[in-house]
Order: structure tokens, then sequence, then C-alpha cells
């Protein structure tokens, strides 16, 4: 029985070592996006951005519009 729980202490050990890794894994990936999206949004210029963000806030008045 306590070879068991040796070997069943083993894998749990194993595994939160590897959840961690990918945890640190997914991090490292969102922080890749951000800086990724960020770079992408000094390229595009000014009139794009602005048409982008009017886009947005016609979108949130139509639906504050169907809520009345």
């Amino acid at each position: 029985m306590t070879k068991f729980l040796q070997k069943w202490g083993q894998i749990a050990k194993r595994n939160m070592r590897t959840i961690s890794q990918n945890s640190h894994i997914s991090a490292h990936d969102r922080e890749k996006e951000t800086k990724d999206r960020k770079k992408q949004d000094k390229n595009i210029s000014f009139f794009t951005k602005m048409a982008q963000n009017r886009r947005k806030t016609d979108v949130l008045t139509n639906c504050q519009n169907c809520i009345k």
C-alpha cells in the first residue's frame, strides 16, 4: 500500500509541475500577444483607429437603443 501511495505522490508532483509549466507558457503567450497587438496598433494610421472607435461606439449606441 505504501508503494502505491509513493507512486501516486510522484505522479501528483509530476502533474503539478506540468500544470505550472503550462500556466507559465500560457502567460508568456498572452504577454507576447499583447506586445504584438501593441506593435500592430502603432502601424495603424490615425484615421483607421478613429474609424474603428466609431464602429465600436455605433454598436454600443445601437445596443442601448434596443434596450430602451
